[in-house]
């Protein structure tokens, strides 16, 4: 052993010295690592970060690309659905369904089947055109038969005038007749439209062309000029205000008759309203939606407003003890605890959060998991309505099966929001299913709770496509008639009429209904299809022929 080995060796104090001085380098190299390893970890979290916000921005640019070019349809294609692709309409049916052609499973392998063309209503009229052989070319035949061919036309729709004759007769000279006037003719027939060119044909005509159709006043007063009519877009607009003061009373019966359902469902669209008071013209109105009453006897309210504070309902859902259905907009929630309503969430609006995620991340297998699932709550309620279960069923069936599937969704998606950045579509729906959660799950213990609020949403569809054909109200007048004549065409459409003959019929009695128990009887619910066309069928009962 070298002699100053063993000299250190006997030199305790100094062994510890090195020893001392060789512990230190030790921590400080150990914190250098830790440091090193605290600025990789924070790199790499700005890493995760910026991939984040790259994959944010994905998304956002995919949205608007989406609004600007693609569909709007949530409903996902078979093709869609395998492929987990976005096609656009023509891609999708071509690739889909070719020809309009059905496949036909046969054991072993798939074929195409013609789907066919559906024969012609029956109601429709007929006109027999007969194609004939000369009389020289029937000779020496006798007929055997024949072969018949149907094709749809149209005649473009005539403009013709009334002219309504009232004959008057005078006594006969030296005649008298107690209570009588010498001069005597058949009683005017009574109008709503007093003073006016408008029959209430006419006016039906116009009001559904524009309110079911989307023609705007000003094109169709473009479509009269063609036919040498001069209508002008302010006498149609005024007509609409007037039908809709006259049917004022007939709205307040009908918004009682929807507190009289178990449940009321409600939403709002924007509207665009000129001329509002102390507003400018490029403020956001709203037309807010109220579906309710028996399910056999549905009505539907619109109701203008120029906000979207939503304080009004507590009035107009005032002494109503049923169930409020929304979407997850947070001043619903303030109406229900007002009200003690049992507030419950619709399934659509979950869903259609995860077709938005689905569709910016088409690869993504979360939201195919979380959409799945969801299809699988709706096929339950589905073959539910499809085999007439009863409503103790539906209950049973609910909580056998849709509620074990909700407890573990919810599971899922408490385990995917710990790992799922709030920012992306992914996690605004997750978040949001869960916020909503309690609403969602009222109705597993009720069957008079829908999953899906579609029914309104059908209601806010027509209102919204008509919206962007004639972009705004120019008054809040004209909007709140807006709101009646959608009231009045749609709950007529809700319980199975042809709007057209709902509102003939109702300009034809509404003059003569002088009571509320009258009026009661000209509400769409309290009519049948069929009695309104029987009405017309007869041309005594028809006012104007």
């Amino acid at each position: 052993m070298p002699a100053q080995i063993e000299g250190l060796l006997n030199d305790i104090s100094t062994l510890k010295t090195i020893i001392a001085s060789k512990q230190v380098k030790i921590e400080e190299h150990e914190k250098y690592i830790e440091s090193q390893r605290n600025d990789i970890g924070a790199q790499q979290g700005e890493i995760q970060t910026h991939k984040d916000e790259i994959q944010r921005l994905k998304e956002l640019n995919k949205r608007l690309n989406d609004a600007l070019f693609g569909r709007s349809s949530e409903k996902l294609t078979s093709v869609e659905t395998r492929q987990g692709l976005l096609f656009n309409e023509a891609e999708t049916y071509v690739a889909g369904n070719e020809d309009g052609e059905k496949q036909t499973k046969v054991k072993g392998h798939s074929r195409r089947k013609k789907s066919g063309r559906k024969p012609l209503p029956d109601s429709l009229p007929r006109i027999e055109i007969m194609h004939d052989l000369s009389e020289e070319e029937k000779t020496g035949r006798h007929c055997i038969g024949q072969d018949t061919s149907e094709f749809l036309t149209i005649v473009p729709e005539k403009v013709f005038v009334e002219r309504h004759v009232y004959p008057k007769y005078a006594l006969e000279a030296g005649v008298h007749i107690e209570g009588e006037p010498d001069v005597k003719s058949a009683p005017r027939l009574v109008r709503l439209f007093k003073k006016s060119i408008a029959s209430n044909g006419l006016v039906a005509y116009i009001l559904i062309a524009k309110f079911c159709d989307h023609l705007p006043f000003y094109r169709q007063e473009k479509i009269f000029a063609r036919r040498d009519v001069e209508l002008k877009r302010a006498t149609m607009c005024n007509w609409a205000i007037y039908a809709a003061r006259r049917s004022e009373r007939l709205l307040e019966l009908m918004s009682k008759h929807i507190k009289s359902g178990p449940m009321v469902a409600v939403d709002e669209s924007r509207l665009q309203v000129l001329n509002e008071t102390g507003r400018k013209n490029t403020s956001l109105s709203y037309m807010w939606l109220i579906r309710g009453g028996p399910p056999d006897k549905p009505a539907i309210r619109y109701i203008y407003r120029p906000t979207r504070e939503a304080d009004f309902l507590k009035e107009y859902l005032k002494g109503y003890t049923g169930v409020l259905m929304t979407d997850g907009y947070s001043a619903y929630e303030a109406v229900a605890y007002a009200l003690k309503l049992t507030h419950a969430g619709c399934w659509d609006h979950a869903r259609r959060k995860f077709i938005q995620a689905s569709k910016v991340a088409p690869d993504s297998s979360a939201t195919k998991a979380a959409l799945k699932l969801i299809g699988r709550l709706y096929r339950l309620e589905k073959n539910a309505k499809e085999h007439g279960l009863s409503p103790e069923e539906l209950l049973q069936l609910r909580q056998k099966k849709s509620k074990r599937r909700l407890i573990a969704f919810k599971k899922w998606l408490q385990k995917m929001a710990a790992i799922t950045p709030p920012e992306l579509e992914l996690g605004k729906a997750i978040n949001y299913t869960l916020n909503q959660w309690d609403k969602f799950n009222q109705y597993l213990d009720n069957p008079e709770i829908h999953i899906s609020n579609i029914l309104v949403e059908n209601a806010v569809r027509p209102f919204a496509i008509g919206r962007k054909n004639w972009l705004f109200s120019g008054s809040p007048r004209g909007a709140g008639a807006s709101a009646a004549i959608y009231s009045l065409i749609e709950t007529a459409k809700a319980n199975g009429h042809e709007p057209y003959w709902y509102l003939r019929y109702l300009f034809d009695k509404l003059p003569h209904a002088d009571s509320d128990g009258k009026l009661r009887e000209l509400l769409p619910f309290n009519l049948t299809p069929e009695y309104i066309q029987g009405f017309y069928n007869t041309p005594e009962s028809n006012p104007e022929t």
